[in-house]
């Protein structure tokens, strides 16, 4: 299957067409600058020989302007050209970057000193094997709290209350995303010996991967609808918040 893929909701963006897990084509820049441009540009440099079957796109949370940007691409060009779309979340993404093992918590920065996260009990992990992309194991995500689960939906979250949570989780966890280091030391102090990071070079939500997960969310999920699909932003714009009462 042929995968398109958008990611921009940290500080840069990227897109990726991918075929079977080999890389046809892929563009990445690091900084947030000028996205609906180069997302534009870069979608159509890479499709101009390539026809998709499905678009996948992260939904947050994230920055607002680039969520706002890749979603409204990525359902335009599903809406145009008739093909499936598949929406990922930033946190889930950023979990793959985890290989198959303990526990994965994806945390990015939401401003404020506060948190992104989201408690995967099992990494989807998409790595660069022989040639290709390929995805290793299946995940587990709540996006409702089981009793007696221990894992944790997307949410916002104070270091604070996040490490006390995490208390509560028997076992080894590891740690993935930007948010680390606002909270990565307060985890570590906290949780001690049961507690991991992955390197820093796999903190950043990469869109090879999101093309290499689309195909097992598809299945499992189900396409999105263009129609009403939303970004997750999980917190009020700086618009918003100091907008008066």
């Amino acid at each position: 299957m042929r995968v398109l893929a958008l990611e921009a909701s940290g500080p840069g963006a990227g897109v990726a067409l991918t075929e079977g897990g080999r890389v046809l084509d892929w563009q990445h820049w690091p900084d947030s600058s000028g996205h609906l441009p180069r997302l534009t540009a870069a979608c159509r440099t890479v499709l101009a020989d390539h026809e998709p079957d499905l678009i996948a796109v992260t939904v947050g949370p994230g920055s607002f302007t680039g969520l706002r940007t890749a979603l409204g691409l990525a359902k335009g060009l599903a809406w145009a050209r008739g093909k499936p779309l598949v929406a990922v979340t930033t946190l889930e993404l950023l979990a793959a970057n985890a290989p198959p093992g303990p526990p994965v918590l994806a945390v990015t920065d939401a401003r404020r000193g506060q948190v992104f996260a989201a408690l995967y009990h099992e990494s989807r992990s998409a790595t660069f094997m022989g040639g290709g992309w390929r995805e290793a194991s299946p995940i587990h995500q709540s996006h409702e709290k089981p009793a007696g689960t221990g894992l944790l939906p997307p949410a916002r979250w104070d270091p604070d209350a996040l490490a006390q949570e995490l208390l509560s989780h028997p076992g080894n966890l590891r740690g993935v995303g930007n948010g680390l280091k606002i909270c990565g030391p307060l985890l570590a102090a906290r949780l001690g010996t049961r507690w991991t990071t992955l390197p820093d070079g796999d903190w950043i939500p990469d869109p090879r991967r999101l093309a290499v997960l689309a195909p097992g969310c598809l299945h499992s999920t189900g396409p999105a609808d263009p129609m009403t699909l939303e970004p997750l932003y999980l917190r009020p714009s700086d618009a918003e918040s100091s907008s008066p009462r």
